[in-house]
């Protein structure tokens, strides 16, 4: 299926100190009925492998993909690695 509707990478140890666009569903804006999209840089490793984002997204987006320089590359800029899963959306408890 993913040849007929694309697939995105994986990839580990990336996600600190990274820009990474975030997806999810989450309740708190749009009553969790649209899927919603943005973007933040990691600001706190939580050891041993978690790390903290910025976010608007409340409940209801977990298990949404951190997804490493999401989208096409621009002129010029240098094009790997792109689209790659390299985290996990979770609440921090």
């Amino acid at each position: 299926i993913g040849n007929v509707t694309g697939w995105l990478g994986w990839q580990t140890n990336t996600v600190h100190v990274a820009n990474v666009t975030m997806f999810g569903y989450p309740e708190n804006l749009d009553n969790g009925q649209a899927p919603q999209q943005t973007n933040a840089q990691s600001f706190q490793l939580i050891a041993p492998n978690s790390v903290l984002f910025g976010s608007g997204m409340g409940g209801g987006s977990s298990g949404g993909p951190y997804v490493l320089n999401f989208g096409r590359a621009a002129a010029g800029q240098f094009p790997e690695p792109r689209n790659r899963v390299v985290g996990i959306m979770g609440r921090r408890s």
